[in-house]
């Protein structure tokens, strides 16, 4: 059991839900765990549904609270769980659509609204956190040798997708997908 903030160190990534709940990798590795950040009591346990899995949950899970859920990043699976929080409960197993990422799916999790943007490298999906559908994907509108969908950000709505060696950030409109605006660097050298 948590005693204090002191025993998260060696936990990994933690996140929170709400206000006051700690959403933290477990022990064993192969648990996700709720907290009261208050009291520090253990509310919840999610367990790995693929536990035959050579490393359980570790380096490279991302966590995110969001709307009464948690969700998990799985990188050995390359898939993102999302669990009831309240119940512990696997409501969805969100895998990567094409246009396959063939540097590996979900490098960020961000919340759009009660949905989840799920961003890899070179597209960007937004899910239904409900019933788990795929809404829309944001492609890169310039493929290339950038890293699209490796930033992101929300803002009024809408959604800044970027990345590395991208030499852009793209605004997308939330609810229609609609390329907004490309803001580029006036400074850009190529290197």
């Amino acid at each position: 059991k948590q005693t204090s903030p002191d025993d998260y160190s060696n936990l990994g990534p933690i996140a929170t839900l709400g206000e006051d709940l700690l959403v933290v990798l477990g022990d064993p590795p192969s648990s996700i765990e709720l907290y009261d950040g208050t009291t520090f009591e253990r509310l919840q346990m999610f367990i790995d549904p693929t536990p035959e899995s050579a490393w359980g949950w570790g380096t490279g899970t991302r966590l995110l609270g969001i709307a009464d859920n948690v969700v998990v990043f799985d990188r050995e699976e390359q898939v993102v769980y999302v669990f009831d929080a309240a119940s512990g409960a696997l409501l969805h197993t969100l895998q990567s659509l094409p246009p396959e990422d063939p540097d590996g799916f979900a490098r960020q999790l961000l919340p759009l609204g009660s949905n989840l943007l799920v961003g890899g490298a070179g597209v960007v999906n937004l899910f239904d956190l409900v019933s788990g559908e795929l809404l829309r994907s944001f492609v890169d509108p310039t493929p290339g040798p950038g890293r699209f969908g490796r930033s992101l950000a929300t803002i009024a709505g809408d959604v800044l997708i970027g990345g590395r060696r991208e030499d852009a950030v793209y605004r997308f409109d939330g609810a229609t997908g609609a390329l907004v605006r490309t803001f580029t660097d006036p400074d850009h050298v190529d290197r």
